[in-house]
């Protein structure tokens, strides 16, 4: 790629992704209510500053009527060792409790604003790395989200694995359901999947959203990975949002963001922001005018440096015709 680009993702996914960890009577889930009407918002900062972004949906969010989603369970359930962990467990609660795992008319809203890809975060929130499961029921749970998409008249290109999880033995699937990009983890040690629950890890990836212990996680596409489908578009930044407690540190955080962004847009490499549309629902009007500050850079950078905003599909689209 000549230009640059910008890349965000967000894994769309309420409660359906959060349920193992989170109780409803927790005041976090409590926000998950909140989801459509800040999504909405962000629709609209994403419309005003022209910035595609790819929406990694949980397949069960596409078939939020009780009928459909019974209609579109996969024949083989994740056989995880950790039941909390299954999605299937929760479907009465789901039936019941519907403002924390349905967004209403918001998926038509997303495919009505130009710019919009609406990609998958697997059907159940699968996590593919956890112990018990199989590459068949990988299999199964990608065939529902590829189906319950083309109920909505959607063809499936791009995928999230939740949690970052990613399985090099479940490439073949991406291949034979036709997916040309998935999201991989961020460069350095911290950032693996396999860390995650890992407290110095998680101590140093804080350290790293003010400072660049890293130091610039943009990537150039021109390298041979980026010659066979499905693509890694890797992560660069997991977008933090405001916390009361390290407010004095927000003015660091903006100014890596930013850092990174030019970095990308002066040398022709792909910056790739993601996070989830709750992480937006605690102090939405914070957070939301955080977000504004990173796309009203992005024009900026735009027109001084021809810097794009770019899906993870038309990103994969490019690099993958180029080759």
């Amino acid at each position: 790629m000549k230009k640059g680009a910008l890349v965000i993702s967000l894994d769309f996914e309420m409660l359906w992704g959060m349920r193992d960890h989170t109780s409803l009577e927790s005041s976090y889930a409590q926000t998950i209510k909140k989801v459509p009407e800040v999504s909405e918002k962000l629709l609209a900062l994403f419309q005003k500053y022209q910035v595609h972004a790819t929406w990694a949906t949980v397949g069960l969010l596409m078939a939020d009527e009780e009928e459909k989603r019974v209609q579109n369970l996969p024949l083989h359930h994740p056989s995880y060792v950790n039941k909390a962990l299954d999605s299937y467990t929760y479907l009465e609660e789901a039936k019941r409790e519907k403002e924390y795992y349905q967004c209403g008319t918001l998926l038509d809203s997303i495919k009505q604003t130009p710019g919009q890809e609406i990609a998958s975060h697997t059907f159940s929130h699968y996590y593919a790395t956890e112990e018990g499961q199989t590459k068949e029921e990988f299999r199964a749970d990608l065939d529902k989200a590829c189906e319950v998409a083309l109920h909505h008249g959607l063809h499936l290109t791009s995928l999230v694995f939740p949690r970052n999880q990613f399985n090099e033995n479940y490439r073949s699937v991406l291949q034979e359901k036709g997916i040309t990009s998935y999201r991989g983890c961020q460069d350095g040690w911290m950032y693996d999947s396999g860390n995650n629950n890992n407290n110095f890890g998680r101590a140093l990836k804080l350290l790293d959203t003010y400072f660049p212990l890293t130091g610039h996680n943009s990537y150039a596409t021109d390298t041979p990975e980026f010659g066979e489908s499905p693509l890694n578009l890797k992560g660069s930044c997991f977008l933090r949002m405001y916390n009361r407690k390290l407010k004095a540190f927000e003015g660091l955080k903006v100014r890596r963001i930013r850092s990174e962004m030019k970095h990308a847009a002066q040398r022709g490499e792909v910056f790739h922001l993601w996070f989830h549309p709750h992480n937006v629902t605690v102090n939405p009007e914070k957070n939301l005018r955080l977000i504004e500050q990173i796309l009203s850079y992005y024009q900026e950078l735009h027109t001084k440096y021809m810097f794009e905003s770019l899906t993870m599909d038309e990103l994969s689209s490019i690099l993958l015709k180029n080759k």
